[in-house]
């Protein structure tokens, strides 16, 4: 049966009122559906289509006013907590670079600092307002240019240091390719959502598009980034399976999905302890001393263990030595945490995990109210990839991290890092700020009280 022109008329006129123009096409499909139920219900009743459309517009009601309180429901959802978080980040990743500037000696131009996190800024507000969900339409591509990308820069890029890692130079630029690693969940996200409803073959294709990214991360050391990219996919994936997204029967849909996963986890587990080097801080990481490898471990312990609550360590007898002064007061930003803790206290350590917990806390409250998949999808994608950064970092600053950790999420400095960082915050936002409009599972059932409404008021 054709949809009445008078059907057609009202929901424009509805629509016409909600200013947020990506939640209109959304509206209109369901009041569509809502229309039409109602008119096959009134002609069921015994009454002609004529007369069951009249009656169907005449129990909606006026159509600005009905469009009028759609409006006030469907807006963006401005994210100022998570904002306030995420600039809090980055004020004390800011601080800690003139800390070290000034404090540390630590060569720099304090201009740079600043261009860097005002870019960063500026990028991750970029990404907030952009609507993520384009990122659903081109998953395929996106995943194809973006491992065609990393294999190229593979090519072209120098190891460097001993830890055989990977930097592409470009003029003054230099990129750590296991920085990229850290997209890779997100990418991997939009394919699950885009295999979904493809039953068993659907997983299988998932599987299948993460071995290039675990053959080119493996290549990529450090291995933090490989870990949490391997991690966090396949939490998404068995997630997705667990929630029915494939429509296959659970419990082999999960056996289907972790036994690759099994495989994948072995196989990086070679290409990590393959390595002499790594095998090596295995061992030395339950049994470091001051002398060989495993000082750096040892180093770090002593200077915690010497650390006050608030202001600067005890002395430490070790600082005295030639080796000591090499290597513990030289300053490394993947040291500068457990440094800052010794020169200023726990308080420092206290407050860095406050701010990062404060942040977690506010995006997983979020996640919890997603309903769409690409939405929710997405965003655990992101917050894993994160907290995979935020564990690695900490354990090492701490002195027992296995497998060294990249950064801590918009506080450590560094250009890669932190612009990588803050498109993921960026398009977590995003999605917090747009993802209702993607979620219509209530909006039939709003619309219906809004016209009784408004019917009772008239």
């Amino acid at each position: 049966m054709p949809f009445p022109e008078p059907f057609r008329e009202y929901v424009e006129n509805v629509c016409g009122q909600i200013r947020w123009k990506k939640v209109r096409p959304a509206v209109a499909e369901e009041l569509e559906a809502h229309l039409d139920d109602q008119r096959q219900a009134l002609m069921e009743e015994g009454a002609s289509e004529e007369e069951a459309v009249k009656e169907t517009l005449r129990q909606m009601g006026d159509p600005v006013d009905v469009g009028g309180q759609l409006d006030r429901v469907h807006r963006p959802n401005p994210q100022w907590a998570m904002l306030a978080a995420v600039g809090l980040l980055l004020i004390m990743g800011f601080c800690f670079s003139l800390a070290a500037n000034l404090l540390r000696g630590v060569e720099g131009n304090p201009v740079r600092v600043v261009n860097a996190y005002l870019a960063a800024a500026v990028l991750m507000l970029c990404c907030y307002f952009l609507d993520f969900s384009f990122l659903g339409k081109i998953p395929v591509i996106l995943n194809s240019v973006f491992l065609v990308l990393l294999a190229a820069l593979y090519v072209l890029s120098i190891p460097f240091s001993f830890h055989n890692e990977h930097y592409f130079w470009f003029g003054g630029f230099s990129l750590n390719l296991a920085y990229l690693s850290l997209l890779a969940p997100l990418l991997y996200a939009l394919l699950i959502y885009h295999y979904r409803k493809r039953g068993y073959r659907g997983i299988g294709y998932c599987v299948l598009w993460f071995l290039p990214y675990l053959v080119l991360m493996s290549l990529c050391p450090p291995y933090a980034g490989m870990v949490t990219a391997i991690v966090s996919c396949f939490l998404l994936l068995c997630m997705a399976v667990w929630k029915g997204w494939f429509g296959t029967e659970r419990r082999k849909g999960m056996i289907f999905a972790l036994i690759p996963a099994v495989l994948c986890a072995a196989l990086g587990c070679f290409a990590i302890f393959s390595q002499e080097h790594n095998r090596e801080q295995v061992l030395l990481l339950f049994n470091p001393g001051p002398q060989g490898p495993g000082y750096h471990y040892w180093v770090k312990r002593e200077l915690l263990k010497n650390a006050n609550f608030i202001g600067h360590g005890n002395p430490v007898d070790f600082l005295e030595s030639s080796m000591a002064s090499a290597s513990t007061l030289s300053f490394d930003w993947d040291n500068f945490l457990t440094l800052f803790i010794y020169d200023f206290g726990w308080i420092v350590f206290l407050a860095v995990v406050a701010a990062l917990a404060i942040f977690a806390a506010l995006a997983f409250r979020r996640v919890r109210k997603l309903t769409n998949a690409l939405s929710r999808v997405v965003a655990l994608a992101i917050l894993f990839t994160l907290l995979g950064q935020i564990v690695f970092y900490l354990l090492e600053a701490l002195g027992f991290g296995l497998i060294s950790g990249l950064s801590l999420p918009l506080i450590s400095p560094g250009n890669a890092a932190l612009m990588v960082d803050a498109v993921l915050v960026g398009f977590l936002l995003s999605v917090f700020r747009n993802g209702e409009a993607m979620q219509t599972e209530n909006l039939a059932k709003r619309i219906t009280i809004f016209s009784r409404f408004l019917k009772k008021e008239s």
